[in-house]
């Protein structure tokens, strides 16, 4: 029974140990200029680096371009390379050797001679400065060559040498001379031999 006296006595007692919730507290007050000052300043500084590395990126990978060579140098190279392909069959060599001189064409004449027929070829090419010795060596290449591409024929008495040779021909007929090469070629004469 003593317990139950002390429980009772102890229910009737005044809670001491329990306490109420606090009052809330204020924040601390942000001062939204600072932050807004904050931010921008580390915005700034990533767009920054980020444009020096860009530049210096720029500067340590420099560029080199060459110039394209010249159409008819490119074209001597085209044919030595062609020539040098012993087992072409007789229909890729001509496609290959017509691509080469109508891509010279198009480079040095200006004209669409790739996207074009033979027919269409033709009276373009008489209309440019090409010679009429040249305009006929590429009229009967293209004939014979576009029954090789197209017709599965044989060349009728050509080689594929003399084919070359043509090609070669017209190319260097028909190439834009400059100083350089005039003085060279003056040079070869004015040497004994």
């Amino acid at each position: 029974m003593n317990q139950t006296v002390n429980n009772a006595t102890r229910l009737s007692q005044p809670m001491t140990d329990i306490r109420d919730i606090k009052p809330l507290e204020a924040l601390p007050a942000i001062d939204w200029l600072w932050v807004g000052l904050a931010a921008g300043a580390v915005l700034l500084l990533i767009i920054l680096a980020w444009l020096c590395w860009r530049r210096w990126k720029k500067r340590t990978t420099p560029q080199i371009v060459t110039p394209p060579l010249p159409a008819h140098e490119q074209a001597y190279r085209d044919l030595d390379l062609l020539a040098s392909m012993d087992d072409l069959e007789d229909k890729p060599f001509y496609f290959r050797l017509s691509h080469i001189l109508r891509t010279y064409l198009e480079a040095r004449f200006g004209i669409r001679a790739l996207e074009m027929t033979t027919e269409e070829l033709l009276p373009v090419l008489k209309a440019t400065d090409m010679n009429r010795e040249s305009v006929l060596a590429v009229r009967e290449f293209c004939a014979t060559g576009d029954l090789v591409k197209y017709a599965g024929s044989r060349q009728a008495g050509r080689t594929r040498e003399q084919d070359l040779a043509v090609v070669r021909g017209v190319v260097e007929r028909s190439r834009e001379w400059t100083d350089t090469d005039n003085n060279t070629d003056l040079a070869r004469t004015a040497e004994p031999g």
